[in-house]
């Protein structure tokens, strides 16, 4: 029934372009997270339960940190602590995370007076751990996270092969084109995360719209 629960658009658990990589214009009440940080003063960031599965499965996970989940907005009045961050240390941990290649697996729901749905928190996935990301690899399913309404583009001009985005892309979408020395796009794998966009210093990558046929 997966497809039932994941097909509203946007759903209770997708992909939302990091911080960074969509442009202002083609942003929609659910891909804002910076507004979702001037909402609130207090967030609430938790263990990666994908994370601490594989630890107590294998004896060892990755690398990467395992205080990641979360970011829901807390009351003001809640006090500061191991899982509760201010604004500037939440958005600043947000960043790190976007930076060190993490997908950003979004949930979202009604805030006071809204009319859409909004940002309201963020799974921030890598590509060894997580079982949603890679419920394909890990378990078998047939699909992985709702994907984003967008697509990443190379311009192949700008594009200057230095693999970055090869290394970066969690669900190996992007390779080398030995025929044109340039990296390119497999758009049928590509889930419109953005973390290739944030890590390309040509800015040879942008993240493009797509029609309703290439939604989840």
């Amino acid at each position: 029934g997966g497809e039932r629960i994941l097909a509203p658009r946007p759903g209770v658990l997708g992909v939302v372009p990091v911080r960074g990589s969509l442009k202002p214009e083609l942003m929609e009440p659910h891909h804002d997270i910076d507004a979702h940080f001037k909402r609130h003063e207090r967030f609430l960031v938790i263990p990666c339960v994908c994370k601490r599965e594989r630890e107590l499965q294998y004896g060892h996970s990755c690398e990467k940190p395992m205080k990641r989940c979360g970011f829901i907005g807390l009351p003001p009045q809640t006090p500061l602590g191991e899982n509760v961050l201010d604004r500037e240390a939440a958005s600043k941990l947000l960043d790190e995370l976007s930076q060190s290649g993490h997908v950003q697996l979004a949930f979202y729901g009604f805030t006071m007076g809204a009319e859409t749905p909004q940002f309201v928190g963020t799974c921030n996935c890598c590509s060894c751990c997580c079982g949603v990301l890679h419920g394909q690899k890990i378990s078998g399913a047939a699909e992985g996270p709702q994907r984003s309404n967008y697509r990443a583009v190379i311009d192949e001009e700008k594009c200057i092969s230095c693999g970055v985005c090869v290394e970066r892309c969690p669900v190996d979408a992007i390779f080398d084109d030995e025929s044109s020395m340039k990296s390119k796009v497999e758009r049928a794998k590509c889930i419109g995360c953005g973390v290739c966009v944030i890590g390309c210093a040509s800015e040879a990558i942008e993240m493009v719209p797509v029609s309703a046929e290439e939604w989840f």
